[in-house]
């Protein structure tokens, strides 16, 4: 680009070395000086274009990468929870537990190279893993589990495998077999708008039962990349229940 507007300019001068006079100095002078604004404009769209192109193939690969981090963790954590079923007890609940874990594993693999999935099927998979849960833990007085999911119904569009670390986190750190404890799941997707509150009872642990943070970590890096300026994650302790508040502009 720049060498055919060098070459313009050449051919320019040497139209006006024969008439060599004021009015052809600022003629040439202004032609001149407008090719090369043009010039470098050019360069800095392109430029500015380049930067743009990497930018985004920088956050894909973040995205990428963090999706391989959460599905083996998720993955894991079910398949142990379908493995302590099967050791306790022999039972149609064993059965159940397996066909819920199958749902979630063909939906993992469906939509773990999906930049974004259906509202629809995002709910179903998130009530899939709850259902897992409830089959899982023991049907005891102390424990407490409540879910509330509502849908509008109206088309909407959600990054996959996004919402569940914070269920999967309620459940890992406020459930407890010999104490009372909670897990409070409320779900809203209206008018393009998500919002979910998770609440679990707080629990005594050792330093080693206590997690490392990574999962929360991811989910607020991914809703980084994925809704910048379209969400808000908030999350609250008391003396006895940890609140996380998520909402998403779809």
């Amino acid at each position: 680009m720049l060498y055919v507007f060098w070459r313009g300019l050449v051919f320019l001068f040497n139209s006006f070395k024969t008439e060599f006079n004021a009015e052809s100095i600022t003629f040439a002078t202004v032609t001149t000086t407008l090719c090369i604004f043009y010039a470098f404009g050019q360069s800095y769209r392109q430029n500015q274009q380049q930067k743009q192109a990497l930018i985004q193939q920088r956050i894909q690969a973040e995205l990428d990468a963090l999706k391989a981090q959460m599905n083996p963790h998720f993955l894991f954590n079910s398949l142990n929870s379908v493995y302590d079923t099967a050791i306790v007890e022999d039972s149609p609940r064993t059965a159940e537990s397996i066909q819920q874990l199958s749902g979630i594993v063909q939906y993992v693999m469906e939509v773990s190279r999906l930049q974004t999935t259906d509202v629809r099927r995002e709910l179903r998979f998130i009530d899939d893993y709850v259902e897992l849960q409830r089959v899982r833990i023991p049907n005891q007085e102390n424990i407490q589990i409540t879910t509330d999911i509502e849908w509008d119904e109206k088309p909407a569009q959600i990054m996959p495998l996004l919402l569940n670390p914070l269920i999967e986190n309620a459940f890992k750190y406020g459930i407890s077999i010999q104490y009372p404890c909670f897990v409070r799941i409320q779900l809203r997707v209206q008018g393009g708008t998500l919002r979910m509150t998770t609440e679990n009872s707080i629990l005594l642990r050792t330093d080693l039962e206590k997690g490392t943070g990574i999962g929360l970590a991811n989910v607020r890096q991914r809703l980084e990349l994925a809704y910048p300026g379209q969400h808000s994650l908030t999350m609250n302790e008391t003396d006895d229940a940890f609140l996380v508040d998520l909402t998403i502009k779809l």
